[in-house]
């Protein structure tokens, strides 16, 4: 084994490097800018929609990109018992459509969808109804029954018990092995170069003995957290079956998958620091264990609502920093609350105050940069989120905040006490016994640093549990919908409604245009008869061509052919024809890629009946190049500022404050380097 380890540091830092690069591929994996929740913005047919006929098609678009793999779309009569659907289609990333294989009845349906979204892997569902009538355009008896009634309802928008515990018990396993592995490379190790050879050894094997066993005790949380987030989702889907399609087809699945990859570097690492025979080997160990306890706390943020809407760069960098640097102190002081009893059993003296004067010197350096970075990714965070500032007490986001903040003042209060008081007394009862006193002194520890450095790791105790309550309030946090993504979410909705033209009742929906799903659709009626075509996703390239036909008189008669006719607006490029094959009741379609320019399009559909005269109706279609989902902008970025006006200013002026007080940290502490070595 220490032969195994004897290899050179350099293959240590390049396991360091790749996962480093593999955390950073991750970051722009499936980026796509989006709201909130995949919250419903529009359906074919629409809610409450009387319908003079079956629909063929059922369609709802979402608010933003949804896995295909887990969302669905049921259809319930009033029984209730569900209606057979043909296998969904998705023609859009943000949309799904489902075939009605048969002709439904006279009667009232019920359309109940679930969905993942690809964003910030957050579940949704909801539900319309509309209504089929009569022969002779009669309103069907019957309402929707109360157990369909519940099964039908929209999830609550609070977070749920099982999703906020799962969320924490991650998020304190990362910080336990980030914030331990982190102390134990940039405090405990430099810390003992005050000490002789051999006590400096002693504390090296207590403060790896100690990380070894923290740090495997938090992978299992991890483990364990994660897979209760999975099977929370997959609950939520449909039942727990749902599992492997999540961890399989779906972005969620993916980012739970690289942090069991992360986990298990994270276990390498942790071995790897157990038998260090040295400490380069162990240093570098350590900083394996630091990139890939980051790398799991960073698939946290790649799946909430940071990555969600324009400028998720901004707000995915304001959300790791705020939990980097949460992990860095609470993790710390976890780890320090475990270890010091421990070295002030071990230690004596002038010894044990040199340490502790060293080491809490080094944490204090680094608990002043993850607090102030913490309080301004925070206030970033807060910017990006809220769009008006009395949304911090109407909202249940802008309470659990406050709530957080609130779980934050005993924090800060006693970290000020730890900072401000305890720790500057020992400091300088350490630098007044530097070089003073020999290393072998090991007489028992009484008088006053005595007396502080007891009341010291009481306090660092305390304060590492206040940290886990803020975590708690965190995991809470995650689940919560941002008012700002609540809001766009809306203005999507109000803005599909505006769209959308009102249902008639009976009537068939006339859309002589490109729709906001993607599709063209038109009706027309020559001679008595009702032609509707419809065209998806009226694209240059492949498109799924409809006709359905309809009669005022009642039935349409015998069809011997319907043929659409194509002509490009430029006119060196000669017609094309195709023959619809019939698809369902008095409906013909086919796939073709007729329309292979871009450019306004003439269609022609000629309608042959036996005993009847040709029916022909023209169409003007406008058809572009296949582009990205309909609905969501080309000029969305995850890399657009995501600041508004006076917002925009604050967002500025935080950043300047944190900058001045990163700079304000690197003077303190080389002055005070000036003073020690004077």
């Amino acid at each position: 084994m220490t032969r195994f380890f004897s290899v050179p540091r350099t293959l240590l830092f390049a396991f360091m490097l790749a996962a480093f690069a593999f955390v950073a591929w991750l970051a722009f994996q499936g980026s796509t800018p989006a709201g909130a929740h995949a919250v419903a913005l529009s359906s074919e047919p629409q809610a409450n929609q009387q319908l003079a006929e079956s629909p063929g098609t059922i369609t709802v678009r979402f608010s933003e990109p949804v896995e295909e793999s887990v969302t669905t779309v049921q259809l319930w009569n009033t029984v209730p018992e569900e209606i057979e659907l043909a296998a969904p289609t998705f023609p859009t990333q943000d949309s799904i459509s489902v075939q009605v294989p048969e002709e439904l009845p006279s009667s009232i349906y019920t359309v109940i969808w679930r969905n993942l979204s690809t964003v910030d892997g957050h579940t949704w569902s909801g539900s319309f109804t509309f209504t089929v009538l009569g022969p002779n355009g009669e309103v069907p008896q019957g309402t929707v029954p109360a157990s369909l009634q519940d099964l039908a309802q929209e999830p609550s928008n609070k977070p749920g018990t099982l999703d906020s515990v799962s969320r924490w018990i991650v998020l304190l396993g990362t910080a336990i092995m980030l914030g331990g592995a982190a102390y134990a490379l940039i405090v405990a190790l430099p810390a003992a170069n005050v000490l002789s050879e051999e006590t400096r050894q002693q504390l090296r094997k207590l403060s790896v003995n100690t990380l070894v066993v923290s740090a495997t005790i938090a992978a299992f949380l991890v483990l364990q957290g994660s897979m209760l987030q999975l099977l929370v989702q997959a609950d939520k889907l449909g039942g727990l079956g749902k599992a492997d399609e999540i961890l399989r087809d779906t972005r969620l699945g993916n980012y739970l998958i690289a942090r069991q990859v992360l986990l298990l570097v994270s276990l390498v690492a942790i071995v790897f620091v157990a038998r260090a025979p040295g400490r380069s080997t162990l240093s570098a160990a350590l900083g394996l264990l630091c990139v890939s306890a980051f790398g799991v706390m960073f698939t946290q943020s790649m799946v909430s609502h940071a990555a969600a809407g324009n400028g998720s760069f901004w707000k995915i960098s304001a959300d790791v920093t705020h939990l980097l640097t949460a992990s860095l102190w609470v993790g710390g002081l976890i780890h320090i609350g475990l270890a010091m009893p421990r070295w002030l059993d071990e230690l004596r003296g002038v010894p044990r105050t040199l340490y502790a004067a060293d080491s809490f010197r080094r944490f204090s350096v680094l608990a002043a940069f993850s607090v102030l970075l913490l309080l301004v990714s925070g206030v970033l965070s807060a910017l990006a989120q809220f769009t008006a500032l009395d949304q911090l007490w109407s909202t249940t986001y802008g309470w659990s905040l406050i709530g957080k903040l609130a779980a934050m003042l005993p924090l800060l209060a006693v970290g000020a006490l730890n900072a401000l008081y305890l720790q500057p007394r020992i400091v300088r009862a350490g630098t007044q016994l530097q070089g003073a006193a020999g290393d072998d002194d090991n007489a028992p520890s009484t008088g006053p640093v005595a007396e502080l450095q007891r009341l010291l790791v009481n306090t660092v105790r305390l304060e590492a549990v206040l940290g886990i309550c803020v975590l708690v309030a965190v995991g809470v946090l995650i689940q919560l919908e941002p008012p700002r993504a609540a809001a766009e979410a809306q203005a999507q909705i109000d803005a599909a409604a505006a769209q959308q033209p009102p249902a008639e009742s009976g009537a068939t929906v006339d859309l002589a245009e490109i729709d906001e799903l993607g599709h063209f659709l038109s009706a027309s009626q020559v001679q008595g008869l009702v032609v509707s075509l419809k065209i998806t996703p009226a694209k240059v390239g492949n498109n799924t061509f409809e006709v359905g036909l309809g009669s005022e008189f009642g039935g349409v008669g015998e069809v011997q052919l319907v043929r659409l006719t194509f002509q490009p607006e430029d006119p060196s490029v000669g017609p094309s024809e195709l023959d619809l094959p019939l698809s369902g009741s008095a409906r013909f379609s086919a796939e073709a890629t007729n329309m292979s320019l871009e450019g306004n399009w003439d269609v022609t559909a000629t309608i042959r009946r036996r005993g009847e005269e040709d029916v022909q109706t023209d169409y003007t279609i406008p058809v572009t190049k296949a582009g990205g989902p309909a609905g969501v902008s080309e000029d969305t970025s995850i890399w657009e500022w995501p600041f508004e006006d006076g917002r925009s200013a604050l967002a500025i002026a935080s950043i300047a404050v944190g900058l001045a007080g990163v700079a304000g940290v690197f003077v303190w502490q080389y002055r005070g380097n000036i003073r020690r070595n004077a």
